[in-house]
């Protein structure tokens, strides 16, 4: 039977308050089995700045013709005319 049924501020409260066991025990840091490898591919393929300039070419190919078909025509501006 639901005691506080109604009154959510001392369900609330009480679920809060209870205490349920103890922590668990800390869990051990993990250890590598291998060293990282410093020849082949995979130094090539590490590298931040390559995937970066991947992404920005990917991203140009991907979008630059939708945007070079809002530029016009001629790329100079006309004439301005005071009076």
């Amino acid at each position: 039977m639901d005691l506080h049924r109604g009154r959510p501020y001392l369900r609330a409260r009480n679920d809060l308050g209870r205490t349920r066991g103890h922590a668990p025990a800390d869990i051990p840091h993990g250890e590598t089995l291998l060293p990282p490898t410093s020849d082949g591919w995979d130094t090539k393929v590490d590298r931040l700045g390559f995937w970066f300039i991947v992404a920005v070419l990917l991203v140009v190919v991907a979008y630059g013709p939708f945007f070079a078909s809002y530029l016009p025509r001629a790329l100079t501006s006309p004439g301005f005319d005071f009076f």
